[in-house]
């Protein structure tokens, strides 16, 4: 079946500070065409830029990066595949690491994800068992909690400022395990439930992200929520949730594969994967022709349609690795980060703006094509205006 290429974008806005939402939502219909798929300029937004190369040694090696934190003079790098966090000064020289994988009181079994609380204590939370890792900044064991939320499964999860964890799982229901462990919901330090924020009556097939966070704290201090099952990214604060943006495709074939019966080939359309970093949000689809992007601007009201992360600044383009943002801890910056493979392809193929490829040539100066292939990521730092 063929798609109808008109995407519609239902923009539900409040924004105002976290503490004074605004409870008179307008709604602007926004129709972007395939078609007419544009470059961004991140100069429009963008303030500046830093380039840190992350060092390398055999010890540190980096297979998979999906978070970073930036908590005081450190760098603390998340890798997925891994399962390890790798601790780098802010010039990225490399420090030490927390790899403590086993069934033991101190290790995990599966690092599911990464938080860094007020204390600026590093969280790891163990999804095979459960249970929430504390280590100081230094990489020292603290403690462990375990039997969180009755031991429930949990897909993403993220700590509030109060001590509590916010906590998503998309393909669970009430009908099997109850509002504590469906949608979105709240347990405290301990693992407790304390109350639930929605649950899911009816599921639908989606793609899960686990390089991006449904959960993110944005520069309102809210914590933002994407919704995959409903296309929708909500905002809680204060305990109170309200929906800022939604998404309506046209056409869309969601009602007839409800049920978790998804597979690659079907005509489905999803976005699952995003960022809100200051007052812009970017979204990331797929559907059975392309992966594509949107951005929207909080400020002008603008929404683009982008292809393949077709970025530009001035006469050339920003680079991007293989995901184009990064989940880190800053809410008014961007984060990408690309590989040594990256690299040699981007001064292969050109079209880059100047000033990155003369930082690029800088960074790889005097290393072999299989050095360079070698590196640890570059991460990319794009400050907000």
């Amino acid at each position: 079946m063929k798609i109808n290429p008109l995407f519609i974008l239902v923009l539900l806005f409040s924004f105002t500070g976290c503490k004074n939402e605004n409870k008179n939502n307008a709604s602007i219909t926004i129709p972007i065409e395939k078609g007419s798929i544009q470059p961004m300029s991140l100069s429009d937004y963008i303030d500046s830029v830093k380039y840190i190369p992350l060092e390398t040694q055999n010890e540190n090696l980096i297979n998979h990066l999906t978070k970073v934190f930036f908590v005081d003079d450190k760098i603390v790098i998340v890798d997925g595949e891994e399962m390890q966090v790798l601790f780098f000064d802010r010039d990225g020289r490399y420090l030490y690491k927390i790899n403590e994988r086993g069934e033991g009181p101190e290790e995990y079994v599966v690092l599911h994800t990464v938080m860094v609380d007020n204390e600026k204590n590093v969280i790891v939370y163990d999804s095979m068992g459960h249970k929430l890792l504390y280590y100081t900044i230094e990489g020292k064991f603290l403690k462990a909690v375990t039997g969180i939320s009755n031991n429930a499964l949990i897909k993403n999860i993220i700590n509030l400022p109060n001590g509590n964890f916010l906590c998503y799982t998309h393909d669970q229901t009430p009908e099997k395990v109850g509002e504590q462990a469906s949608g979105l919901w709240e347990i405290d330090s301990n693992g407790a439930f304390v109350r639930s924020y929605f649950t899911y009556e009816t599921l639908y097939p989606v793609i899960y992200n686990y390089d991006n966070s449904n959960l993110q704290t944005n520069s309102d201090g809210a914590i933002s929520i994407l919704d995959i099952v409903n296309q929708k990214i909500l905002h809680l604060c204060d305990g109170n949730l309200t929906e800022y943006l939604s998404f309506h495709i046209d056409n869309d074939k969601r009602k007839e594969y409800e049920g978790l019966t998804y597979t690659e080939n079907d005509d489905y359309n999803m976005c699952y994967s995003y960022q809100e970093k200051g007052n812009l949000i970017f979204t990331e689809w797929m559907d059975p022709e392309e992966k594509f992007y949107t951005s929207y601007s909080k400020q002008d009201g603008k929404s683009i349609l982008i292809s393949n992360k077709t970025f530009w600044d001035g006469k050339g383009k920003i680079p991007f690795g293989r995901k184009l943002f990064i989940d880190t801890n800053l809410i008014d910056m961007l984060l990408t980060a690309f590989s040594g493979s990256d690299i040699l392809d981007m001064l292969e193929t050109g079209h880059l703006q100047q000033q990155c490829r003369e930082q690029i040539e800088k960074i790889v100066a005097g290393k072999s094509e299989t050095e360079i292939m070698d590196m640890n990521p570059v991460l990319l730092l794009l400050y907000l205006k």
